[in-house]
């Protein structure tokens, strides 16, 4: 075979393979985007597949309501917006259906957003509402009120109103923690730089002494408040020198935890002994 026709063939050879490559390249692509494709028309589909849940209504607000699930596991909270049709007359004790696409939002409680349509199906359902959710739903730290009466650097005394429907759980279990400075060296830019950090660790206990055995109940009449509010009233005095000791100069927090509360406050106890403290902070 001559030369000049060996050339021409892997001409055509490579012309081919060009062609080849191409059209795979295409139906690749093809796939690729029909894949995309699919992927967005089922992304689409999940979002607005209809779905049903049985609930029981705990409260209702202003543009939503909050229910228990009861046929689903987990049973947990819901917070479901009112469909199109709005406020059809929901109150506490109802059992419902919850007709919604997609699905719910991840929270707490999780969210359904994309009602179309809640049914009443019993105006007072068989199932009791746990007073745990009810506390949730009805409870806020907003209601809670404490009052510091004295503060010296032996003890502290204090005073809890809890003006809530469902008033929260209290505990007089109580930690002294002192502020402790931290030296952290941080390379940047290849230059070292020390950043202040802080951190918390209660102070060591005097042995065989009990929180209980610091505590002391008090009463207070308080103003303003009549036989007809249920009003949630504590009052403690904690010397917390009797466990914790003669506290040295430096900065502190004592913190108060509850069921459901966290209450603290800060507070520095200065060379002569005097104390300063801020407000107290409170956190559920």
């Amino acid at each position: 075979m001559k030369k000049s026709t060996k050339n021409i063939l892997l001409l055509i050879i490579v012309i081919l393979s060009l062609i080849i490559g191409i059209q795979a390249g295409l139906i690749f692509l093809k796939y690729c985007n029909y894949k995309d494709s699919l992927e967005l028309e089922v992304e689409e589909i999940m979002k607005n597949m209809p779905h049903t849940v049985k609930a029981v209504v705990i409260k209702v607000n202003e543009e939503t309501l909050d229910a228990m699930r009861i046929e689903e596991a987990p049973k947990g909270l819901l917070n479901v917006k009112f469909a199109d049709e709005g406020n059809i007359g929901f109150k506490q004790g109802q059992e419902i259906l919850i007709n919604y696409r997609g699905g719910t939002i991840i929270s707490s409680p999780s969210k359904i957003t994309k009602t179309d349509k809640i049914e009443i199906l019993k105006e007072k359902s068989d199932i009791e509402i746990p007073e745990q959710y009810l506390k949730y739903c009805y409870s806020s730290k907003d209601n809670v009120k404490v009052t510091i009466n004295e503060f010296t650097n032996e003890s502290l005394e204090l005073t809890i109103v809890d003006t809530n429907e469902w008033p929260y759980e209290y505990s007089s279990e109580y930690s002294i923690l002192k502020k402790e400075h931290l030296q952290n060296p941080v390379d940047e830019n290849q230059m070292q730089k020390t950043i202040a950090v802080y951190t918390y660790k209660e102070i060591k206990k005097i042995p065989n002494i009990s929180i209980e055995d610091t505590v002391e109940n008090k009463a207070y009449n308080l103003p303003n408040i009549t036989e007809n509010e249920n009003y949630i009233v504590k009052g403690w005095k904690f010397n917390f020198s009797k466990i914790y000791g003669k506290l040295e100069t430096g900065n502190y927090e004592f913190s108060l935890k509850s069921k459901s509360l966290l209450i603290t406050i800060d507070f520095r106890i200065d060379e002569r002994g005097k104390v300063k403290y801020g407000a107290p902070s409170i956190e559920t």
